[in-house]
């Protein structure tokens, strides 16, 4: 229970935050090194970083909060402000499932699934079926 702790509390305050930094300074010396290209739609939110930052460092946290804090499978719905000072870990599957559709991450989708009328499929659906398969 303590390793499991010291591993969720490592992940959220130190692990993420650095990786993520880490990141975004690759990220910058690939950018510096190109050719500015011409954007129809203007620069880039400035707090797209961030979000990413933030999503990123609490899905990670999710990967080490089994044994180490409650967790609460939620709706989102739901006012995770109840769950937050009685120190649970709320993770929305329908949120990670939409996530995991945008990136394309559902590697073990049947072929003979993408043949047919994907587009109609929502992304829960998507994942569940790849998880199965």
């Amino acid at each position: 229970m303590m390793t499991r702790r010291l591993q969720y509390e490592f992940a959220a305050h130190a692990a993420g935050p650095f990786s993520m930094a880490l990141q975004n300074w690759q990220s910058d010396r690939k950018k510096a090194r190109r050719k500015p290209r011409e954007n129809p739609f203007g620069p880039p939110i400035e707090s797209l970083r961030k979000l990413k930052d933030l999503m990123s460092v609490h899905y990670l946290k999710g990967r080490y909060a089994d044994g180490a804090v409650p967790v609460a499978w939620v709706t989102s719905g739901f006012p995770v402000e109840v769950l937050r000072p009685l120190n649970f870990y709320a993770v929305y599957p329908e949120q990670h499932a939409a996530l995991c559709g945008a990136q394309k991450l559902f590697r073990n989708f049947p072929t003979r699934w993408k043949r047919k009328a994907i587009r109609a499929i929502c992304a829960a659906t998507r994942a569940a079926i790849s998880a199965a398969c």
